[in-house]
């Protein structure tokens, strides 16, 4: 029995160390991971900042802005894996639109 508990604490102290050493790295390449992954969003956000900004130069309106202001308009960018999370919405009464109809929309005018 002495040998079986001192095969259990030696696994665990080596189970203990392996995680000390393996984490720090996993989670500094998971952290450049989500900062380049912070990038590449902010890039989008502004490649379709600058599309709707030019949409509203030529059409004098936002997209999507002649509906009723008194409901909000929703348009998800989002992968097929991230749609799942975009519903049922906001517990209110507004108006969703898919990304394909923002485009459409976008390149219609643009």
């Amino acid at each position: 029995m002495a040998v079986s508990l001192w095969v259990r604490k030696t696994a665990r102290a080596l189970l203990f160390l392996c995680c000390i050493t393996i984490l720090p790295g996993a989670s500094t390449a998971f952290i450049r991971f989500q900062q380049d992954a912070d990038t590449l969003r902010l890039r989008h956000l502004q490649y379709y900042n600058r599309l709707i900004e030019r949409y509203h130069a030529i059409k004098g309106v936002y997209p999507f802005q002649n509906n009723d202001p008194k409901t909000p308009v929703y348009i998800f960018i989002a992968n097929s894996d991230q749609q799942k999370f975009t519903h049922p919405g906001p517990p209110f009464a507004h108006l969703e639109i898919s990304c394909q109809q923002f485009i459409a929309e976008l390149e219609k005018v643009l």
